[in-house]
């Protein structure tokens, strides 16, 4: 899964350069500890750097059936995912130089990809991460096929801005 994942992101234009790239999969550390394993990683705008937890979590018949002990394990599973990447991401901004790793220049954030998507009431697995156009933007908690159609809508070009002027005065 993390592998398709940054197949999917090195075929964008969000892929992310050769020296960032090699990172994928490699232990970083920070003063001889490991901080975390990066699963996959895009740049956007040359300034942002998303690092991204990838959870195989599969959805089981019982979860989609809607059954209290499954929605609620996966659930715990996905907060768990959340805060764990969270403490990560914040250690790797606060030492954006580490042993083997340099993202100094980059504005760094992270977010988990899934499989599908799965419901957690918690309001940060729906922020927003914008770049780019002000369409464009990740959430904390991605599915595979929404990062496939926010990548795909990456590489569109720019809207003119007359058309765009005129499509925002219709509304």
């Amino acid at each position: 899964f993390e592998t398709a994942t940054q197949d999917l992101i090195d075929m964008s234009v969000l892929a992310p350069p050769a020296e960032l790239r090699e990172l994928r999969g490699k232990t970083l550390y920070l003063n001889g500890r490991a901080v975390t394993d990066i699963d996959a990683l895009l740049v956007a705008d040359n300034t942002k750097l998303f690092l991204i937890s990838c959870k195989k979590y599969l959805i089981r018949v019982d979860y989609l059936a809607g059954e209290y002990p499954a929605a609620r394990s996966g659930m715990q599973r996905l907060d768990l995912a959340l805060d764990e990447w969270k403490d990560r991401v914040t250690t790797l901004e606060n030492s954006p130089i580490g042993d083997n790793y340099d993202f100094s220049g980059y504005d760094i954030q992270g977010f988990i990809v899934l499989p599908e998507l799965m419901f957690t009431p918690r309001e940060d697995s729906r922020e927003t991460i914008h770049f780019g156009q002000a369409e464009l933007f990740f959430t904390k908690v991605e599915s595979f096929g929404q990062l496939a159609a926010t990548l795909e809508m990456a590489s569109w070009p720019p809207e003119p801005p007359a058309l765009r002027a005129l499509r925002l005065s219709d509304q």
